[in-house]
């Protein structure tokens, strides 16, 4: 998984996870979302449905 700032058009982690769900998927990458939204200056709403 990379974590990549569009604005700055760099990479920002890489890290490598394994899910033992396929089901997971999604919400491992909401929750990854969430983590770089509290941490960072970005606070626009993440929503895929």
């Amino acid at each position: 998984m990379r974590l990549y700032d569009v604005f700055n058009a760099k990479e920002i982690e890489k890290l490598q996870l394994t899910i033992p769900d396929e089901g997971l998927i999604r919400r491992v990458g909401h929750t990854v979302v969430i983590l770089f939204m509290k941490g960072s200056l970005v606070k626009r709403l993440f929503d895929t449905e």
